[in-house]
């Protein structure tokens, strides 16, 4: 059945987990617009990223914003897709889906 055909009864908490539409609507909506537009991070060491050598000990800013609408992670990315999530999120490289910020200093 389409998922807008079964109807979920919500009684309470432990019921949440029955709602994976909702779940994949919340997931593809932060990747489309996610809180942060933009993470900010301070590198101790240089690094080279993408064929860009960035020096140590200054500022570097990244988009998540830019980053959750590349096709080179996302099939058909500039499209609202929830069933992209069908299975949780899929098996992307960790850094391409952080609708929040990612390590030690996330957000959430």
């Amino acid at each position: 059945k389409q998922w807008y055909q079964r109807r979920v009864r919500v009684t309470g908490p432990r019921s949440l987990n029955k709602l994976t539409y909702t779940e994949m609507v919340l997931l593809e909506s932060l990747r489309m617009t996610p809180v942060l537009l933009r993470g900010t991070r301070w590198l101790k060491n240089p690094v080279n990223i993408g064929g860009y050598n960035i020096p140590g000990d200054c500022q570097f800013q990244y988009s998540q914003y830019v980053l959750h609408r590349n096709e080179k992670y996302w099939k058909n990315a500039r499209e609202f897709d929830p069933e992209r999530f069908r299975n949780g999120v899929p098996n992307v490289d960790s850094m391409t889906y952080m609708p929040f910020l990612t390590g030690p200093r996330a957000c959430l």
